[in-house]
Parts: C-alpha cells; sequence; structure tokens
C-alpha cells in the first residue's frame, strides 16, 4: 500500500535541494592555468672596435687612416678613431696603413678591452743607420728639433757607448763595446730586449732593415738579428774585425774590414756579392751615392767603387790616414 508522502517530506526534499544549488554556486569556478611567459629573443649585440691612430713621432692624431681586423675595416675620423665591429672579443692583429706612413700590424687584447691605440711611423722621420741616410749627411730635413733641448730619460746598458744609436718605429737600437745590442723604447727608455753575444767587442752603429738589425762585430762577424724580438736570424764571417757601420743600399751592406777589403754581402742571398782588396786598414764606415761607394783607408786615400761591380773608379789622396767617414 502506497501512502502519499506528507508535507514534511516534501518540504526536506526541497530544503535539500536548494542547499546543493546553493553550493554549487558558492564554489569557486576552476580558471584555465595562464601559459608561461615568453621572454623576447635578444640578438647577439655587436662590440665595435675603437682604435686611435696616431703618429709615433709628432704625437698627432692621423686622419684618414684605414684600420682592418678580420673582414672588417673603417677609416679614422678627424680625430684619429676608427669603429670597427668586432666578432668575437679576443686578442686580434689590427692593420693599419695610410700614405706616407709605414703599415702596421699589432695584436690587440680586445678580450680585456675593446679602445687601443696604434701609433704609426712617417719613414722621412726615421733615422735608420749611422749617419741618416746612405749618404752620411748626419742631417735630417724632416725632424725638425731645434734647440735648447732637455733630457727626457736614461738608461744605463752596461759598457762604454762609442757609436750613436739609431732609430726605427719607436725604438732605439745601440750597441756598447762588449757587443750587445739592445733595443730601447724612445717613449720611456724601457729596455724592449738585449742581445748578448760572448767574447764580441763593438765599435759602429747597428742598421735597421726591414724586420732585421745588421751588427758588425770586431769579432769579423756580421750578425743578422730580428728586430722584434733581438733573436740572431744568421751571420756571415769576414775574418777581420769590422769598425765599419753598416750602409744598406738595394738590399747590400757595404763595409771595409781591418783586412784592407771592402765588402758587400747580399742580406737575401746571405752571401758576398763581391769585395775589393785595398790593401791598407780601414775603419772608415762607407757612403753611398749615385752607384757610387765612398771609403777612406789608414794609407790615406778615398776610395770610389762602382757598387754593382766592385771596381776601383778612382783614388784620391790625402795628408794623413782616414780613420772617419765621408760624406
Amino acid at each position: 500500500m502506497i501512502r502519499p508522502l506528507g508535507a514534511a517530506s516534501v518540504t526536506v526534499v526541497i530544503v535539500a535541494l536548494a542547499s546543493a544549488c546553493s553550493l554549487e554556486r558558492s564554489l569557486p569556478t576552476a580558471e584555465p592555468a595562464p601559459e608561461a611567459a615568453r621572454e623576447p629573443v635578444r640578438k647577439a649585440r655587436r662590440t665595435n672596435a675603437l682604435v686611435t691612430v696616431v703618429d709615433g713621432d709628432t704625437h698627432r692624431r692621423v686622419r684618414g687612416a684605414r684600420v682592418v681586423i678580420g673582414r672588417r675595416a673603417d677609416y679614422a675620423n678627424t680625430r684619429g678613431l676608427a669603429a670597427v665591429g668586432l666578432a668575437r672579443r679576443t686578442s686580434l692583429e689590427v692593420r693599419v696603413s695610410k700614405p706616407g706612413y709605414l703599415a702596421r700590424t699589432v695584436r690587440m687584447p680586445f678580450g680585456r678591452r675593446n679602445r687601443v691605440t696604434v701609433r704609426l711611423y712617417q719613414p722621412a722621420l726615421q733615422w735608420t743607420m749611422f749617419g741618416a741616410n746612405a749618404r752620411r749627411t748626419s742631417a735630417h730635413v724632416g725632424i725638425r728639433l731645434r734647440p735648447p733641448f732637455r733630457v727626457a730619460w736614461s738608461q744605463g746598458i752596461g759598457s762604454l757607448v762609442e757609436f750613436p744609436a739609431v732609430v726605427s718605429e719607436g725604438v732605439a737600437y745601440i750597441g756598447n763595446f762588449q757587443g750587445h745590442i739592445y733595443a730601447l723604447r724612445m717613449r720611456d727608455g724601457k729596455i724592449v730586449w738585449r742581445y748578448q753575444p760572448a767574447g764580441s767587442k763593438m765599435a759602429s752603429s747597428p742598421a735597421v732593415v726591414g724586420r732585421d738589425v745588421v751588427v758588425h762585430g770586431m769579432d769579423g762577424l756580421v750578425r743578422v738579428l730580428d728586430r722584434r724580438n733581438g733573436r740572431l736570424r744568421w751571420t756571415y764571417r769576414v775574418g777581420s774585425p769590422i769598425e765599419s757601420s753598416p750602409v744598406v743600399v738595394g738590399g747590400v751592406d757595404f763595409f771595409g774590414a781591418w783586412d784592407g777589403r771592402v765588402y758587400a754581402l747580399d742580406l737575401t742571398r746571405r752571401k758576398l756579392r763581391w769585395t775589393y782588396p785595398g790593401g791598407y786598414k780601414i775603419t772608415s764606415s762607407a757612403a753611398v751615392s749615385g752607384g757610387t761607394l765612398y771609403i777612406g783607408d789608414y794609407g790615406g786615400r778615398l776610395l770610389a767603387i762602382g757598387t754593382r761591380s766592385g771596381r776601383l773608379r778612382f783614388a784620391g789622396t790625402v795628408d794623413g790616414r782616414v780613420y772617419g767617414t765621408p760624406a
């Protein structure tokens, strides 16, 4: 027998449904999780090498110099500054050139800094051999220093210095009586390198020829050093003391020796082109002009010899031996 529900039962059911609906409305609605924010992709930033080009002798900025690093290049502006993009921050070679200057390649530490200075030098301002040039004029029209002079720095090199230094690209090269050769930085006198052969003596100036330093010794040796580090590259023995300072023309070193001979040593082929047997002791350095070599000897003569043939063109006499250098 089915009994009809009472009013109380209906009330309970309605209250339960109402409570369920109220609970459903009170629960927070689940929202979808937000997507992770994407960072913008940044392009690698290129660093510029800032290269200041300066005249190493006059200390003036060099406008228009071409600066090359790898495959990238720029020209120095009115302030001598060039900006060249770097592919990577590391030690790299910098090549700098401008008409009227000696081209230069140096390695710079771009891994530590991006601002560097490169010094260029004018050939007209270099003093690469005794007497300034092959004619031994001891006068350099490009150098305009005038008195009064002052001492900028001094540097001891251990022994008597009889002959003057030669200068090229900011470095002075000089020898002492013991035959030791020093390379000194012109800016501050700091020793760049030294070469100290055993048992040698020296009574002449060296000469700078390209990347070499040519040295004559009283032990009868011609030594050719690497200008960058002072290492001995090769030697040639003539067997007699050499007081003549080198004069190099067309890759040939001309000099006299105590044995009375005049020598023409080919520095490229590393052998003699010719010798001239003068017969009297020679301490004089040679001067070269117009294809003729001029040198004095202890016989009181001035010899004029063809630089190509090694033949005597004429000989003049003076009243007494010739110790010094003609010009």
